[in-house]
């Protein structure tokens, strides 16, 4: 309808033929076969997708699935599977979708794509064949052209030109300073790059010296990520005529990659929360985990991501996930939903919808970390979070801060941001820039960050404040010179509120309140209680998930229907765990059962409303109706995930 996205020069996504209105995007990854679904099944995901509020999709890990197994190269497509892929990419953007992919992510080379330096080691060759290797950069030039050109017979037009493509990741994951050696990297590769940094250190007449991850080598390897990602992006607008916009580098934390993604159309990141280890083989259970709240951390997910957005250009996080089976990650879609929207970023991806045709089809499967297909409390925590960052009630903080670098050399790649900085990103928009020395800073921007590495001589006159790890006072500085309130943090209890006063992190407590007009969200431990502007927990059993939010779009006391949501957890029958629910050993079977949860609840409603109470199941249909009675403080009820009628995690509230 409004035609491709494009960004606006403030940094946001917005519409190309309404520029004036901004879009945010929230969808899920579909990953491996699950991009290639029968008619009837791309119809049923799509009814899905809908239903869960979704405008976005990131298509992943399908390359490999695109491919004619029993071709001696890598590069032989199927017509049959390109003609699913092309099917569900058409059926999405006539409902409306947008997606975005990446070039590669897991396509397996083969003796058949003559690339003389691929010695068969390492699932993900590409990711550090690609900047080294002449024949794998062709290699990954002949794969693009070939998807990006082939015309789509459902749509008329091939993916480089159309608007249903929005962005466009390099390849995925691959930032050379955590690829260029490792084990699911080509190994031969390795040597590749040591010897190419010698002749780097004899041709800038730099002296040989013990081979390190820091200083020289990582300006080397950033060095050669540049040039590998200037080649790519001409490639695709010059000679595939790709619009949509493209980014890369979506992984890892430390300031080491600001530089090399000050050149690219958008940012791009990845963060989990308790994503699962494999002490014994990779990928197979047993898996280990902390079984941790983020809340109980200050929100290291998503709080570490916070400072690596540029400020000047989008800010998208295409894998999210608080993994199965964490007892605490109902709390996952609502915390990063909300943050999200404080940061004013434009983009988020749940990873995953399912891994698998299957799992988009069935209902019954128990095994996965990720999928929110086959795991209620993920899409419950979504159908929250969607609706604190898409409806743009709940406000962006006002106040901004940018660490600022001259440029990305000279750095050391074990240097992160410090915990202080990632702090601020609780009270405010936090992030960095690369500005060389005394270039015009921003005008939205209230303050510097210096991190002790490459700071301007030359600034401006905006305050700067030192955070390079050295110390814990940050915060109070900033609120002694004036640009933070006392009332914002409470550093001793570990409590965080947003100026705009819409969110409350209380990390001690292991509480968060969001409260906008329309949708009010509380995660409280058993035993707490909590309250919103409309609604009052006391909740007795069971930490949960708490949110009311009107299905019509008006105020919470106006509307004329109400969706509750009292969200504990879910695990599958069996499921078994040791070392302290720790370390997970089976999946187990089927049925999944819900944990249990009691809380009495109160609408703070105006005097006279009155509402019909239902339980509903989560299909969304009504299963009984329940009494709620009128108090002084407003309706009051009880909720209890433990009923005649079955588990129940939602409620219905109509107007009478």
């Amino acid at each position: 309808k409004y035609g491709r996205i494009i960004t606006n020069p403030a940094g946001h996504l917005v519409f190309e033929k309404m520029p004036e209105k901004r879009i945010r995007l929230f969808g899920p990854n579909l990953v491996g076969s699950a991009n290639f679904l029968d008619r009837d099944e791309v119809e049923k995901f799509i009814r899905n997708a809908e239903r869960l509020g979704y405008n976005t999709v990131r298509l992943h890990h399908f390359e490999e699935g695109l491919l004619n197994r029993k071709a001696s190269d890598s590069l032989t497509f199927d017509p049959q599977q390109l003609d699913r892929f092309h099917y569900l990419i058409s059926r999405l953007k006539e409902r409306g979708f947008y997606i975005c992919i990446d070039l590669y992510a897991s396509r397996k080379l083969k003796p058949g794509d003559h690339i003389p330096e691929f010695d068969n080691t390492g699932e993900y060759s590409m990711k550090n064949l690609v900047c080294i290797s002449p024949a794998a950069m062709k290699n990954w030039k002949t794969f693009a052209k070939k998807l990006l050109t082939a015309k789509n017979p459902y749509t008329g037009m091939a993916l480089a030109e159309d608007p249903v493509l929005y962005s466009l990741n390099l390849v995925n994951e691959n930032a050379l300073t955590g690829v260029w050696n490792s084990e699911r990297t080509s190994h031969g590769a390795r040597k590749l790059y040591l010897q190419k940094f010698e002749e780097y250190l004899q041709n800038s007449g730099t002296p040989q010296r013990p081979f390190t991850r820091n200083g020289l080598f990582i300006e080397f390897l950033n060095g050669l990520q540049e040039q590998c990602i200037r080649e790519q992006t001409r490639f695709l607008k010059e000679e595939t005529g790709l619009k949509a916009l493209i980014t890369d580098l979506n992984n890892y934390t430390p300031f080491t990659l600001a530089g090399l993604r000050s050149g690219l159309e958008l940012v791009d990141n990845h963060q989990y929360w308790d994503h699962p280890s494999f002490p014994e083989n990779s990928w197979q259970l047993p898996s280990t985990a902390s079984g941790l709240s983020a809340i109980s951390q200050e929100l290291r997910m998503p709080g570490r991501i916070f400072p690596t957005r540029l400020l000047d250009r989008p800010m998208t996080i295409t894998e999210f996930d608080y993994a199965k089976p964490n007892f605490f990650r109902a709390e996952g879609a609502v915390l990063t939903g909300a943050y999200a929207a404080l940061q004013d970023w434009d983009a988020l991806f749940q990873f995953a919808y399912s891994h698998s045709r299957e799992k988009v089809i069935r209902s019954d499967i128990t095994e996965s970390h990720f999928d929110s297909a086959t795991d209620v409390v993920k899409s419950l925590s979504q159908r929250i979070g969607l609706r604190l960052f898409l409806d743009r009630e709940l406000q962006a903080a006002p106040s901004a801060f940018a660490a600022v670098f001259t440029n990305g050399k000279g750095m050391d790649f074990s240097r992160n941001y410090s915990k202080e900085f990632i702090r601020l990103g609780l009270i405010a928009r936090i992030g960095a820039l690369i500005l060389p020395d005394g270039a015009e800073i921003p005008a939205d921007i209230d303050g510097l960050i210096d991190t002790g590495i490459n700071f301007p001589a030359r600034h401006g006159t905006l305050p700067v404040f030192r955070a390079d790890g050295s110390d814990s006072a940050l915060l109070p500085r900033m609120r002694d010179s004036g640009l933070l309130k006392t009332e914002w943090f409470d550093l001793e209890n570990k409590i965080f509120r947003a100026p705009t006063g819409q969110l409350t992190l209380d990390c001690s407590n292991g509480t968060f309140k969001a409260v906008t007009a329309s949708c009010e969200a509380l995660i409280l431990p058993a035993g707490k209680k909590g309250k919103g502007n409309f609604i009052e927990i006391e909740n007795h059993i069971g930490h949960a998930v708490f949110s009311v939010m009107s299905a019509d779009g008006k105020p919470l006391a106006e509307s004329g229907r109400l969706l509750l949501i009292h969200l504990t957890d879910s695990q599958a029958s069996k499921t078994k765990f040791s070392r302290k629910m720790t370390r997970l050993e089976s999946w187990g079977t089927m049925p999944f059962l819900a944990a249990r949860g009691e809380a009495e609840i109160t609408l703070h409603a105006p005097s006279g409303t009155k509402y019909t109470l239902y339980s509903v199941d989560t299909a969304g249909n009504r299963l009984a109706e329940l009494p709620a009675r009128r108090t002084d403080a407003g309706i009051r009820f009880p909720v209890n995930v433990f009923t005649e009628k079955g588990s129940v995690f939602l409620y219905e509230l109509v107007r009478k």
